[in-house]
């Protein structure tokens, strides 16, 4: 009887521990859905300006392309606040997102060091992507389809064409750089600064990463000035077809190009050294063969 009593409180106990689980479930599934994502990029010659290390520690295969640097596609919701962390078992895999690496050590790379992608990478999948489940069911298409709309979305483009250009000197009004953006995406993004530089642009976009209108608790919380610097960029476009040619190679650093102008000059003096040598002597001999006149 013991025995059969014990055998009850334990199916009971597989019972209500199952119940508790599907109840769990049912609260999950449930919840809240988002309204909107918020597409956010960041100004890389504001982001090592700020930074100690200036981004000097970037090693390949990092290879920021130039341009606004990808940080996130974030759920948000309308009204205020967002979900984040929504699965804590989903883990962030290299692998699982493979084919769009490339494009993320371009695009979205953590400039604090090469080393850290990863971090940077696991965090925004398992704050927002995890929380974006009703529209991207995996990690390979959240990544994929945020690498795909910041290649569509070119903030500095959208500058560029406004006559708006990074600048150590230069400054332009706040109004002016929404202006040009909103030219494009037909919106007004949410811009956020750190002092008077420019750090960050928010884009809201729909679930089919389509631009709307931002919703008063994104726009209200953005601190810029009226005056706005954006500092030149320290991936400069002009730079990144070499450094995707040479990228990781020891030859494509400047010691190397000083050491081998060095050793062709002293290759040079060498050569004319032996060769004046090689006449003195051919003038006090006159029956030397011309092999010993001119050993190079």
């Amino acid at each position: 009887s013991t025995q059969s009593t014990w055998g009850k409180k334990e199916r009971m106990g597989r019972s209500l521990t199952l119940f508790l689980a599907v109840a769990a479930l049912c609260v999950c599934v449930g919840a809240r859905d988002f309204d909107l994502f918020l597409f956010v990029q960041g100004w890389p010659g504001t982001i090592c300006k700020d930074l100690t290390t200036g981004c000097q520690n970037i090693q390949p295969p990092t290879n920021p392309q130039g341009g606004f640097l990808l940080h996130g596609l974030w759920p948000q919701y309308s009204d205020q606040g967002w979900p984040q962390f929504c699965d804590p078992t989903s883990k962030f895999s290299e692998s699982e997102v493979s084919d769009s690496m490339p494009d993320m050590l371009q695009l979205w790379p953590s400039i604090m060091g090469s080393k850290v992608n990863d971090d940077f990478w696991s965090h925004e999948w398992s704050k927002h992507g995890t929380c974006a489940y009703s529209v991207y069911k995996n990690q390979h298409d959240f990544f994929a389809a945020a690498v795909a709309y910041r290649k569509q979305t070119d903030v500095l483009a959208m500058l560029a064409a406004k006559n708006i250009v990074p600048s150590d000197t230069q400054t332009y009004t706040r109004q002016a750089i929404s202006d040009a953006i909103s030219s494009v995406t037909g919106q007004e993004p949410a811009m956020h600064c750190s002092k008077n530089d420019l750090f960050e642009v928010w884009i809201c976009v729909d679930k089919q990463l389509n631009p709307i209108a931002c919703p008063q608790s994104v726009i209200v919380p953005e601190v810029c000035p009226d005056t706005i610097s954006i500092p030149t960029d320290p991936f400069p476009l002009s730079s990144h077809a070499s450094a995707q040619q040479t990228s990781g190679s020891v030859f494509a650093s400047p010691l190397f190009a000083t050491v081998l102008l060095v050793g062709v000059i002293a290759l040079a003096a060498v050569a004319v050294a032996l060769v004046f040598h090689s006449r003195s002597r051919s003038a006090a001999q006159p029956g030397l063969l011309m092999e010993e006149v001119a050993p190079l």
